[in-house]
């Protein structure tokens, strides 16, 4: 048998292969700038999502302090509860403002025996005045006199022995009282003058209804009293020592003036006047 032997000859294919190998690819003419970025990867957004542009992602937005609404939310409670309390505290202060200051000073004039500036309770609480042997004795080593007082009564600078000016009261001075009994002491410079000229000169009274000056005696010593019946009822009683003017003056509310005048007139007579301390 004869065999008949098959050449192969790849020569189309290989034309082909060539042909394939140096043609370009055609590419069709785009409207799109060659370099415009790729497409970024949306294979994970949402469906339903827009993208933002890139400006408005680029803007950094405010950042809102944690708990600042909470903050002014307090502010503004607190605020409301300020006024609320101003207001609330000024009416029952406008209401009951009497009523307080009465109760305070009801509880001053019961629980304070003595108001300030030297003022000292007497020993005894009876509202009538002891015996004047027993009653205490002041005695003054500037102005050289000594006088006694009441042992119920409230008394004034008396723990001062170069005092200018003592105050005798039959009640504490603090409470005000109407029905209060005073008597002062008071040394003032005569400067030359005898005692009669000196009462002319420094005594004026205006608007009252003064009577004429009385002479009378205290302790061996001429003095003069005159009695103010006007607004202001009060009695001075004037008594020269040296160089000075002891002036003794009597005030009392007009309801219990005359119930006061006898202790008065015990407390002047029992002045005396020194030589010497």
């Amino acid at each position: 048998m004869d065999q008949t032997q098959v050449i192969y000859t790849p020569e189309k294919n290989d034309k082909n292969n060539k042909s394939n190998e140096q043609e370009p690819e055609t590419k069709l003419p785009s409207d799109k700038p060659t370099d415009t970025p790729p497409p970024s990867d949306t294979s994970n957004r949402p469906l339903n999502q827009t993208p933002k542009s890139d400006l408005i992602n680029s803007i950094p937005l405010p950042k809102q302090p944690i708990g600042s609404g909470k903050a002014v939310t307090t502010a503004t409670i607190l605020a409301i509860l300020f006024i609320g309390l101003g207001f609330v505290g000024g009416f029952l202060g406008f209401r009951y403002a009497p009523k307080l200051k009465s109760l305070v000073s009801t509880s001053a004039d019961t629980n304070t025996p003595a108001i300030d500036s030297g003022i000292t309770a007497p020993e005894s609480t009876s509202a009538t005045p002891g015996t004047i042997a027993n009653w205490p004795i002041y005695n003054n080593t500037k102005y050289l006199y000594s006088v006694n007082y009441p042992d119920t009564w409230f008394n004034q600078n008396t723990n001062d022995p170069s005092a200018k000016s003592i105050t005798l009261t039959s009640d504490n001075p603090s409470s005000k009282s109407s029905s209060n009994l005073e008597v002062t002491v008071t040394a003032q410079p005569s400067n030359g003058s005898d005692l009669k000229a000196w009462i002319e000169t420094n005594n004026t009274v205006t608007n009252e209804k003064t009577s004429t000056l009385s002479k009378l005696a205290l302790n061996g010593q001429d003095a003069y009293q005159q009695e103010t019946t006007g607004v202001a009822k009060k009695i001075d009683t004037y008594l020269k020592q040296r160089d000075f003017i002891l002036v003794m003056t009597y005030t009392a509310d007009a309801s219990s003036f005359d119930t006061g005048k006898p202790i008065y007139t015990q407390i002047i007579e029992s002045i005396k006047l020194t030589t010497k301390p």
